[in-house]
């Protein structure tokens, strides 16, 4: 009587001791997964930011430590990096009509712009904007007629060599061009 009441009891509780400590390891497995999972996360979303940094330090000739340098700044003033972005964007829209204001009385200085953003549309392989470099291109050859001296500077048969040899591969930008 008492012995195998005492025996099932045991075993019983044997029993619920087993289920107890399958669900602690199934709990446990499901807790370092999901840290393993966060810290992958953290580990991607680390590295998504320092890309974003990099290219953006790329993007204006700059280092990645300038960019958090600004970054935190931005910060401290309130503004995003977003923003700070987005007022890179504008400037470089900017440059357009400056060189076309600039090209009358300084064709060399409107050509100096129109090749900044050509160099950064093809070093950034900014395919979006291959037409627009394209037309800057043809821009740079129309005042290269007005540039008695290029100076220090490359003249536009020289540009479009060294273009070529950089960017030949870019077959986008290429067809847009006689280059």
């Amino acid at each position: 009587g008492g012995f195998g009441r005492l025996s099932r009891e045991m075993e019983a509780a044997n029993a619920r001791l087993a289920a107890f400590s399958r669900r602690v390891r199934v709990a446990a497995a499901a807790a370092v997964a999901a840290a393993a999972a966060a810290g992958v996360a953290m580990i991607r979303s680390g590295l998504q930011t320092v890309d974003a940094q990099a290219k953006l330090a790329q993007s204006l000739g700059t280092t990645v430590a300038s960019i958090q340098t600004l970054e935190r700044a931005g910060e401290l003033g309130g503004v995003s990096m977003s923003g700070i972005e987005q007022a890179t964007k504008d400037l470089t829209r900017r440059l357009a009509p400056a060189a076309e204001a600039l090209s009358e009385r300084h064709p060399l200085a409107a050509t100096l712009v129109l090749r900044a953003m050509i160099d950064f549309t093809l070093t950034r392989s900014r395919a979006k904007r291959y037409r627009y470099a394209a037309e800057h291109l043809v821009s740079c050859a129309r005042l290269a007629r007005d540039i008695p001296d290029f100076g220090a500077f490359e003249t536009h048969d020289a540009y479009v060599a060294r273009l070529k040899e950089e960017h030949g591969r870019k077959f986008g930008f290429c067809s847009l061009t006689a280059a």
